[in-house]
C-alpha cells in the first residue's frame, strides 16, 4: 500500500507540472494550447541532447532546457496566438494543433522514431522502512515543490506575476491600468512551456523519450485542468493528485487499460454536480 501511495504522489507531482501551465494559459488567454504535449516532448529531447550528445553536466543541461523552453513558448505565442487573439479563437485552436503536428514530425526527422533513454540526474535507491524509492523519485518531489514555490513567488511578489494575475481577472481593466498584455501573453506561454519541459525531463527516465511521448500526458493535463476548474491553480494541483491516485489504484486493481476510462467517468460525475470543476468559480457567481 505504501508503494502505491508513493507512486501516486510521484505521478501527481509530474501531472501537476504538466497541467499547471495549461491552467495559467487558460486564466490569461481563455484558450487551451494543444501544442502543450509537444512542449513536454521538447523538454525531454533538449535535455537528452544536451546531456547525451553535447555531454554537458546535468545541471547545465537543465538550465539550457529551461532557456530553450521559454524561447519555444514565446514562439508559440507569436505564431499561434498573437495573430488571432481577440479575433478568432478557432484559428488559435487550429494553429496549436498544427504546430503540435509539425513539432512531432520535426522530432521524428531529427531524432528518429526509436525510444531514447534519458538518464536521471541521480541514480540509486533509498529504502525508507518498507518503502523503496529511487533517488529520481525523491528528486521529482523536490523539483515539484521548489517549482510550485517559485510559481507562487512570481505570481504574488513580482511585477510580471501581478500583471499575469490582473490580466487573468480582468483583461480590459488591466489594459486601462497600463499593463502590457502582449508581454503578459508571451511570458505566460514561456512559463507554461518551461513547466511542460520540466515535466518531460522528469517523465523521460520513467517512460523513455519518443516523438509523441507528450501526447498522453497532455490529454491527462486537459482532464486535470477541467476537473480542477479552468484557471484555478489550487484546483489543478488537487485534480492532478486525484487523477494520479485513480490511475495507480485502478491500474493495480483491475488493469491499466481501464485507467483512462475510469478518469473520464470520474470527470463526468464530478462535472455533473460541479460544472465549474472542483475549485473553479461558477459562472453564475462570477
Amino acid at each position: 500500500m505504501e508503494s502505491l501511495l508513493f507512486r501516486g504522489i510521484i505521478l501527481g507531482s509530474i501531472y501537476t507540472l504538466a497541467s499547471i501551465g495549461l491552467s495559467l494559459q487558460w486564466g490569461v488567454l481563455r484558450n487551451l494550447n494543444f501544442s502543450h504535449g509537444a512542449a513536454i516532448t521538447f523538454g525531454a529531447y533538449i535535455m537528452w541532447s544536451a546531456f547525451n550528445l553535447a555531454h554537458f553536466p546535468y545541471p547545465l543541461a537543465f538550465v539550457l532546457m529551461i532557456i530553450f523552453a521559454f524561447i519555444l513558448g514565446i514562439a508559440i505565442e507569436w505564431l499561434t496566438v498573437r495573430p488571432f487573439f481577440g479575433k478568432n479563437d478557432t484559428n488559435i485552436f487550429i494553429g496549436t494543433v498544427a504546430l503540435s503536428s509539425i513539432l512531432g514530425q520535426v522530432y521524428f526527422l531529427i531524432f528518429g522514431g526509436r525510444q531514447k533513454f534519458l538518464e536521471p540526474m541521480f541514480d540509486g535507491v533509498i529504502k525508507l522502512g518498507s518503502l523503496r524509492a529511487t533517488i529520481h523519485e525523491i528528486f521529482t518531489l523536490v523539483i515539484t515543490f521548489i517549482t510550485l514555490i517559485i510559481i507562487w513567488l512570481v505570481l504574488n511578489k513580482t511585477r510580471i506575476g501581478l500583471s499575469i494575475r490582473a490580466v487573468s481577472q480582468d483583461q480590459v481593466g488591466a489594459v486601462l491600468n497600463g499593463i502590457n498584455t502582449r508581454k503578459v501573453y508571451s511570458t505566460t506561454l514561456g512559463v507554461a512551456t518551461i513547466l511542460a519541459g520540466i515535466a518531460g525531463v522528469l517523465l523521460g527516465p520513467i517512460y523513455y523519450v519518443s516523438p509523441h511521448m507528450g501526447e498522453a500526458p497532455m490529454v491527462k493535463a486537459f482532464i486535470i485542468v477541467i476537473l480542477g476548474g479552468l484557471g484555478s491553480l489550487p484546483g489543478t494541483i488537487l485534480a492532478a493528485f486525484i487523477v494520479a491516485f485513480v490511475e495507480v489504484f485502478v491500474g493495480i486493481s483491475i488493469g491499466v487499460t481501464w485507467a483512462p476510462l475510469s478518469l473520464f467517468i470520474i470527470m463526468v460525475i464530478i462535472l455533473v454536480f460541479k460544472p465549474e470543476g472542483l475549485l473553479g468559480v461558477s459562472s453564475r457567481k462570477a
